[in-house]
């Protein structure tokens, strides 16, 4: 059964967008959605990214290659921000080799980019809360202290597997197939 919603400081930034009418419908999505912030995301993440890396001799013998591209592009603006002009300037491509098992993780993680851990770490931080960048940190640092076959790192691929599979299912009501 969901909890009434009985307002939050999630209505302050509601008013900041529409005022005072509708500020109860949108605090109360901003509540739910941050509700369902997870460091699982970014964790998995890093855990699939990084692996290639630290253990090469432990790729898959045919690992699943993905390419991302990102468009950069020059913008002219005034004194005052209006934007008087765009132009391609530069692409970079990333090649990423994952190995099966992480197949679901990588195609349903999202961006691990820095401004999503600033963004999770600000709804869920609190003074001497693990951030995400910490917890992501200690699982890269995991990997290198222990091998691929380790207990330890099976360990963890099994808790980072496992909460990474609960959050989606938290945020998206699917799970994986």
């Amino acid at each position: 059964m969901m909890a009434m919603y009985t307002g939050s400081a999630m209505d302050g930034i509601a008013r900041i967008f529409l005022g005072e009418s509708g500020s109860q419908a949108l605090g109360q999505r901003l509540q739910t959605a941050a509700g369902n912030l997870s460091m699982a995301p970014g964790v998995a993440g890093a855990y699939v990214l990084y692996y290639e890396h630290v253990y090469p001799g432990c790729m898959d013998d045919n690992p699943l290659a993905y390419e991302r591209t990102v468009d950069y592009e020059w913008v002219t603006s005034n004194a005052m921000g209006t934007v008087l002009s765009r132009s391609p300037a530069w692409s970079v491509t990333q090649e990423f080799h994952i190995n099966r098992r992480f197949q679901y993780v990588f195609e349903h993680m999202g961006d691990v980019e820095k401004g999503n851990a600033v963004v999770t770490d600000m709804f869920l931080g609190r003074p001497g809360a693990i951030r995400l960048v910490d917890a992501m940190g200690a699982v890269t640092s995991s990997m290198h202290q222990f091998g691929c076959d380790s207990a330890e790192i099976r360990q963890l691929e099994t808790n980072v597997l496992s909460y990474f599979g609960e959050a989606i299912v938290r945020m998206n009501g699917a799970g994986p197939r």
